[in-house]
């Protein structure tokens, strides 16, 4: 993704969330979809193009993400004593559960548009 796609995607980011921890993983999905609208809406990129892009994108932080949570729970400076550790992995497990949703949403789109051409 290019640095002005990244730019923008973090100003639609930013002016869907409230700052709320509840509201974090809505906004953050909300302004994906927001995003990949508005670039779909704006450049000459065919929807399946889109779709691959998103797909690649939400792959990448999810496989990220995994990282993460292998980290904090094999390395214990990863989980400062102040931190409350089980809830920030059950919200890190609820983010990736998000992301999976929307792959498995987005691969079967792709695949159905696939199989049509």
């Amino acid at each position: 993704m290019s640095a002005i796609f990244k730019v923008r995607f973090q100003e639609v980011l930013s002016n869907i969330d409230d700052g709320s921890p509840k509201n974090k993983l809505d906004a953050s999905l909300a302004a994906s979809y927001d995003f990949f609208a508005e670039v779909a809406a704006a450049s000459t990129i065919s929807p399946l193009a889109a779709v691959r892009q998103e797909i690649a994108i939400l792959e990448e932080q999810a496989q990220q993400l995994r990282a993460t949570i292998e980290r904090r729970r094999h390395v214990d400076v990863a989980n400062a004593s102040e931190d409350d550790s089980v809830s920030i992995m059950a919200h890190y497990q609820r983010v990736l559960h998000e992301l999976q949703l929307r792959i498995n949403e987005l691969t079967l789109k792709r695949d159905s548009w696939m199989m049509s051409l």
